[in-house]
């Protein structure tokens, strides 16, 4: 408890002072009942302006699942809003290489040559979590084998290491709960 107190008094400072708190929680599918519960006692501390931790929680979709628990109703009752990111179109894929990589650095990239980022759309289907797994065994690849570009032969590999199809990415679906 002394804990939570200290806790609640570093918060109300910051609401104090006019900045917002906010908790980001990665992987919350992972995360057991208990730990939610103590999550949710977090969220609901407040003062008169209102609540002084704000909570995200980014999860694969099974969390809506095991948010229908009913011991976690009020922290279900809580959330103010839920938005689910789909999968991405063949030019957003481009365009979230290209941004990805932009950042790190490589504006203007020639490692992943058009034709090979609309292969690894279809193989990743446009997720996001396995477009940055592709990639970055491609990078890792081109590092290894001295080259600049990424090839299909590179694809190839790094989607069979994935158990991706290279057809279809069918395999890529069943990957989304994990």
């Amino acid at each position: 408890t002394s804990i939570l107190i200290a806790l609640n008094e570093y918060l109300l400072r910051r609401s104090q002072e006019g900045q917002t708190t906010v908790l980001i929680v990665d992987s919350a599918q992972k995360l057991g009942v208990d730990v939610l519960e103590e999550i949710e006692l977090l969220g609901n501390l407040e003062n008169r302006r209102g609540r002084l931790l704000q909570v995200i929680f980014a999860a694969q979709p099974s969390f809506d699942r095991q948010l229908e628990k009913a011991e976690l109703r009020g922290l279900r009752q809580r959330m103010l809003m839920r938005a689910r990111l789909g999968p991405l179109q063949c030019a957003q894929t481009s365009q979230y290489v290209e941004s990805r990589l932009a950042q790190a650095g490589l504006a203007h990239q020639r490692v992943f040559p058009a034709d090979l980022l609309a292969d690894i759309h279809t193989r990743t289907q446009g997720i996001p979590r396995l477009i940055n797994a592709v990639c970055s065994k491609l990078l890792t690849l081109c590092q290894e084998t001295h080259v600049d570009q990424a090839d299909l032969r590179m694809l190839d590999r790094v989607s069979a290491e994935l158990e991706l199809d290279p057809q279809n990415a069918g395999a890529a679906a069943s990957h989304e709960d994990q």
